[in-house]
């Protein structure tokens, strides 16, 4: 037979195991909703050449935009790019965080940010398009503007393309173990009530008679002695030596009265 108690473990259980469940099926659809990004991060980078780059149309959707290119010669452009460190609203300091480049590739232009000095004719990293403001002081003459066509419409992003899988990787292991601490335990409750530590403890309250206290506990839940403010408090009860329940706030109650006497 089994008990109130044991069917609340149950039905809590049950509540758990879907809400990790469905915690479980959210994080992968997540971890998994951005593919072109896995598959770069999995297989490449790829090696492109000129013919490649020619055939990108769109470089947002392309599948393979995690590139490596080489090409004859590296020009400098004399763009460079700062750090500035301020203090309310004042410039304290500011420092070269890259440099912009134009590789040959070809007859075209491939530019790309680099940290390195001088940078080397084999660049790698992600594919994106040009930023506005880059692109504003790239073409500002009339001379660079007729140039523009000679330049691909996107550029290569240094930086570590690894890292958002490595945090996707971090958050992996941190699901796996909560589920391993939180999920398995409710999984296994679950199937199988009686294993639950509660259980132990209101065998421990009326030794040999767990049914009594199931009985009791139904009881005291579905009415309660105190009430206050919409909250309900059910009072836990145990057998008295004389075959008689009495509940906590009794005992007290007669504890203080046998000290006065």
């Amino acid at each position: 037979m089994e008990t109130w108690i044991l069917k609340k473990i149950r039905a809590a259980s049950w509540r758990r195991v879907v809400a990790w469940g469905l915690v479980l099926v959210g994080s992968v659809l997540l971890l998994t909703s951005d593919r072109r990004y896995l598959d770069n991060f999995l297989h490449g980078p790829y090696t492109l050449g000129a013919a490649d780059l020619d055939a990108i149309e769109d470089v947002t959707t392309t599948p393979r935009y995690y590139a490596r290119i080489s090409g004859t010669r590296v020009i400098d452009t004399g763009l460079r790019e700062y750090a500035v460190t301020t203090s309310a609203g004042v410039e304290k300091s500011r420092s070269e965080s890259g440099a912009y480049y134009a590789l040959v590739v070809n007859d075209k232009f491939l530019i790309f940010r680099s940290r390195e000095d001088p940078p080397s004719k084999v660049v790698e990293g992600r594919l994106v398009p040009w930023p506005s403001e880059l692109e504003s002081e790239m073409f500002n003459s009339k001379e660079m503007k007729a140039l523009r066509p000679r330049f691909y419409s996107f550029y290569v992003q240094d930086g570590s393309f690894q890292i958002t899988a490595y945090w996707m990787i971090a958050f992996a292991l941190l699901l796996i173990a909560l589920l391993a601490w939180k999920g398995r335990p409710a999984w296994r409750y679950a199937r199988d009530p009686e294993a639950h530590p509660l259980v132990a403890r209101t065998q421990s309250w009326v030794k040999g008679d767990p049914i009594v206290v199931a009985v009791e506990a139904e009881r005291e839940f579905g009415a309660p002695r105190f009430k206050g403010g919409g909250h309900v408090r059910p009072t836990a009860a145990r057998r008295s030596p004389l075959g008689l329940q009495e509940d906590h706030e009794t005992q007290r109650q007669l504890h203080s009265d046998r000290e006065i006497a």
